[in-house]
Order: C-alpha cells, then sequence, then structure tokens
C-alpha cells in the first residue's frame, strides 16, 4: 500500500508507540567461471574466462520464500544474481561438457581467487548467508580438460633408434605411467583407477583424461631374451624416435601439459639381435663343397 499502515483508533489520552518501519537494501552475489589451464585451483593471471556456463542461486530468504534463479556466465566469464531479499543461499555450477571441476579453496586462504564449486557436491558451493545491502562477489568455478599422454612401441629391425615405414608396431607392451618425479599415478582426472596399458594389435598405447601436469612412462620389455631396447633420441624428430631410456626404460618428463593438450611422442622401440655363423670344415677332396662325411675342424678362427 505504498508503505501505508492500517487505520488506529486513538482513544482520549492514549499513546501507542508500535507504528515502525523497518527497510533493507537488496543484496548481490556472483562473479566469475574460468578455465584452469593447469588445474591447480586458483585463478592465474592469463586463464580466460569461460561463456555460457549454467549457473542456479536455490536457498530461502529472510521473508521465508523459496528462491531458485538461473543464470549463465557473460563472454568473460562473469555472473551476477542481484536485488535480492537477504537470505540463505548456495550455487550450484553446471559442469561444462568436457570439463572437468577444479579442486575447491586452493588459492591459500583468498576466496576471491580460488573456486567454490565442490565437485563432490555436483559443483554446488556452501550456503552463504547475505545481509542487507551485501554484495558477495567471491563465488567462483574453474574448470580444465583432461590431458593425455602415449604413443607407440615398435620392431626397429635395422636398430638406428628411428621409426622407419615397414617397421611394424609389437603388441602387448605393458606401459606404466608416473609423474614428473617417478611416482606411479593411481588416478584420472575423474578420480578413476589408472591401471598399466597394453599396446594395441599395431603398437599403440594411450593414457587419457589426466590431470594437468607432468608426466614419463616406463616400458615393461615384452621379453628380455629376446628384445633389446634401441638407441635413445636418435635423429631429429621426437615423434619418431625412441625415447625409452636403456638403464631404467623410462622416457624423459613431458613438459606440463595445460588443459586440453597431449604429448603422444613417447614411444620405445625394440630389436632383436642377429647373428651369424655357421660351419668350417675339412675339405678331404679340395671341391669347395661340404661333402657328406668330411668333419668339421674345432677351433679354427
Amino acid at each position: 500500500m505504498g508503505g501505508m499502515t492500517t487505520y488506529e483508533v486513538l482513544t482520549s489520552g492514549e499513546s501507542n508507540p508500535d507504528y515502525d518501519a523497518g527497510y533493507y537494501i537488496p543484496a548481490s552475489i556472483g562473479n566469475f567461471v574460468w578455465l584452469d589451464e593447469d588445474a591447480d585451483g586458483e585463478q592465474d593471471g592469463s586463464e580466460p574466462g569461460l561463456q555460457g556456463v549454467e549457473v542456479t542461486l536455490t536457498g530461502t530468504d529472510g521473508q521465508g520464500n523459496p528462491v531458485n534463479l538461473t543464470t549463465t556466465t557473460d563472454i568473460d566469464g562473469s555472473y551476477l544474481f542481484d536485488n535480492l531479499v537477504p537470505g540463505d543461499y548456495k550455487l550450484t555450477f553446471a559442469t561444462p561438457s568436457g570439463l572437468v571441476t577444479s579442486p575447491v579453496n586452493q588459492a591459500g586462504g583468498d576466496d576471491t581467487q580460488d573456486s567454490d564449486a565442490d565437485p563432490t557436491m555436483g559443483g554446488m558451493t556452501a550456503v552463504e548467508t547475505l545481509t542487507s545491502g551485501e554484495n558477495n562477489e567471491d563465488y567462483d568455478a574453474g574448470y580444465y580438460a583432461g590431458v593425455q599422454v602415449g604413443d607407440y612401441v615398435w620392431l626397429d629391425e635395422n636398430a638406428n633408434g628411428v621409426q622407419e615405414a615397414g617397421e611394424p608396431g609389437i603388441e602387448n607392451v605393458e606401459v606404466k605411467l608416473l609423474d614428473g618425479s617417478n611416482n606411479p599415478v593411481t588416478t584420472d582426472a575423474n578420480g578413476n583407477a589408472i591401471v598399466n596399458q597394453f599396446t594395441d594389435a599395431n603398437g599403440y598405447y594411450l593414457f587419457p583424461n589426466l590431470v594437468p601436469g607432468v608426466y614419463k612412462v616406463m616400458f615393461i620389455n615384452p621379453d628380455a631374451a629376446k628384445y633389446t631396447l634401441t638407441i635413445k633420441d636418435a635423429g631429429t624428430d621426437d615423434a619418431q624416435d625412441s625415447d625409452a631410456d636403456n638403464a631404467n626404460l623410462m622416457s624423459d618428463a613431458t613438459d606440463f601439459l595445460n588443459s586440453g593438450e597431449e604429448d603422444l611422442t613417447l614411444d620405445a622401440g625394440f630389436f632383436v639381435k642377429a647373428k651369424v655363423g655357421d660351419f668350417v670344415w675339412e675339405d678331404l677332396n679340395g671341391n669347395g663343397i661340404q661333402d657328406g662325411g668330411e668333419p668339421g675342424i674345432e677351433m679354427h678362427q
């Protein structure tokens, strides 16, 4: 009624000090969704915002009304819910297709620079109580794309350390994934267990959907009695050489792989040692042909 009260009938001598008016300033909450290229859960200066990410605000305002509002992030990754009645609210960020939610609360206590979408709660934040006039722009969410490493184990027929046309892949070679400090990597970007890979029928292997970082691989000699590791880092093309070290069958570490990157140059070549022989004999009739009954000669050099 435009701020009007009901009618009050005052009687002789009555004093009624009960007519009051309360006001509040609308509140707001937002702020930013970004591509966390190194998956550290912290907003680095060069990491871009993500456009079109759906954000939902739910809760109960101070008047007891349920609230359910949805928006999407702008071209710079920002979003805002404004003109809110003070109350208790939480946000839920919809994970963009093909991306993984960054870890929460990783910015050393700086809530303006961390990610608040909890992947264990479906991208939901903690409950925030907004008071009159409060503008809380600390609710952010980081996402990244998994990285992958691989690639190939082959039979290096001329043992020159370079992959050449016609040299076949070796099937069923076991490959282990390690981090930059030689520790086994046990889970992928989604928390699924990582198991050792085995090369396919063409000699290829792949570790997909990894958290951005530094990786190396270790190759297991498929038959130590048969195969010998070829020379490392031959030629000038890293995609066509062998990367396994003779001492430990381990590759060098990759460069740091940022969101969505891959390194498919981690290869290993093996060869089968050749041999020559065969026979020295006494050519009894001097005809240059090994005839039956002509004996071999022992210890001849």
